[in-house]
């Protein structure tokens, strides 16, 4: 094309041409002037689009390459899914599981250890610590004091020689001191099984219950009781201060004719009152003498 260009352009002309030929000649150069332009556009183009296709098709084929990547991948992950687990596989994952089981066990003892619990619905009447405080196990350092809502109770501590003749559901007297002109019934609804020391004598806890609950009764109030254990009707009492030990013998003194006279005697029941059953050894009238 180079060549035609030059010749075209380096034509002379004879002078027997026309001006007519001279004009169609002329038109005939620009023609094959603006072919060859055209020409060389379409070669351009052409090769332009020759790179462009070479890279549609790089593209393409890296295209290909990652979704036949992907579909390796996805095959194989189906192959893992439908095979059967491996036992170091299950072995190692149900190891993890206990572990992890065993830390939110942890967790939860911790929490429970660090949360106070009441035994019985109440009110709180004071709190004696405070989050971050230092609390001690023993009975001395109070955490919270709890008021019961209700019923209200009692509690007793009753001395061991004592606490065998006494029974659950035992009928109680209840003498309130804010209110002694009033007697409340009640009853024994729990007995501690474990002693309680006080200055080196062993007691008891005792739970009594009110029956029904006095008006104007507030927590911490002293009462007196009288725990009823067994009841005798029509028998023969006199005072305790009437008896005597002697040679492990039960003995009161009965003034008879005008002498004193030694009597051993069988006892029963003690009363609340400061009497005492007897069961053999006197008859009723007698005259017995108080030391």
């Amino acid at each position: 094309m180079r060549f035609i260009r030059e010749v075209c352009e380096s034509a002379a002309y004879r002078n027997v041409v026309s001006s007519t030929d001279k004009t169609s000649l002329d038109n005939q150069k620009n023609y094959i002037s603006t072919a060859l332009t055209n020409i060389t556009n379409s070669a351009k183009d052409i090769s332009l689009t020759k790179l462009t296709n070479e890279s549609n098709i790089n593209t393409a084929k890296a295209e290909v390459s990652a979704a036949e990547g992907s579909l390796k991948a996805a095959q194989d992950e189906l192959s893992r899914l439908l095979s059967p687990p491996r036992k170091e596989d299950v072995d190692l994952h149900r190891a993890q599981v206990e572990q992890a089981d065993a830390q939110v066990e942890l967790v939860e003892n911790q929490i429970k250890e660090a949360t106070l619990y009441t035994p019985a619905e109440g009110q709180i009447a004071k709190i004696k610590k405070r989050e971050g405080e230092m609390a001690q196990p023993m009975l001395q350092d109070t955490v919270i004091i709890l008021l019961p809502a209700a019923p209200f109770e009692i509690e007793a501590d009753i001395y061991e020689e004592d606490i065998v003749k006494i029974n659950i559901d035992n009928p109680v007297d209840i003498s309130l001191v804010a209110l002694p002109e009033k007697i409340f019934k009640g009853k024994v609804i729990s007995i501690d099984p474990a002693q309680k020391l006080i200055e080196g004598v062993v007691y008891y806890e005792t739970t009594i219950n009110f029956d029904e609950i006095p008006d104007g009764i507030k927590p911490g109030m002293t009462a007196d009781l009288v725990i009823k254990t067994a009841s005798r009707e029509n028998t023969l009492i006199i005072p305790e201060e009437a008896i005597q030990k002697k040679d492990d013998k039960t003995i009161v003194e009965v003034f008879k004719e005008g002498n004193i006279e030694d009597r051993e005697i069988e006892v029963g029941l003690f009363g609340s009152n400061d009497m005492v059953q007897v069961l053999s050894g006197l008859e009723e009238g007698e005259k017995l003498i108080l030391r």
